[in-house]
């Protein structure tokens, strides 16, 4: 599983702050957002297609969490993860990961990874832990997720106070 968070870091940190974030247990907001990427014309989880797209990619999961959050130093953070349709999606090869992007000491942007949970009956359940320099500010989160034969959309961003 760390070779797989390790992958999303390299695949995703230039671009992965585009689209989308997680949905946290002892989050403020209960809406959840739709994601920010159009999902493309592939078949959803648990369908059989008889012409694999290229790439090896077969089924499209979406990504969802609140547009903002209250979030405590650790806890845990949940993604919802479902097909274009609204149904759950349950693989343990699809792994979601929970980034976090702030702005450092020197003021540059950092992006981290927070953590990482399998989906399980269209959840992610992922643990998390922040920096105690960050009570007080608000941090973006995003969800994204890598998984094979998934085609993840990433959430989109959520703005989470930390306290």
């Amino acid at each position: 599983m760390k070779k797989l968070v390790r992958s999303l870091v390299v695949l995703g940190c230039s671009s992965l702050f585009l689209a989308s974030p997680a949905l946290a247990a002892d989050n403020t907001s209960s809406a959840s957002t739709r994601p920010a990427t159009p999902t493309a014309a592939l078949p959803e989880a648990g369908q059989n297609s008889a012409s694999k797209p290229p790439n090896g990619i077969t089924r499209q999961v979406d990504l969802y969490i609140p547009a903002s959050a209250s979030l405590r130093l650790s806890g845990m953070f949940l993604v919802r993860v479902q097909t274009p349709k609204g149904e759950p999606v349950t693989s343990r090869h699809l792994v979601v990961a929970l980034y976090g992007v702030w702005n450092d000491s020197r003021g540059a942007q950092t992006h981290h990874v927070l953590g990482s949970a399998e989906a399980v009956a269209g959840k992610a359940v992922i643990k998390y832990q922040l920096p105690a320099d960050l009570v007080g500010r608000t941090i973006l989160l995003q969800a994204t997720a890598i998984g094979g034969g998934f085609r993840a959309v990433p959430s989109s961003l959520c703005r989470a106070r930390v306290h």
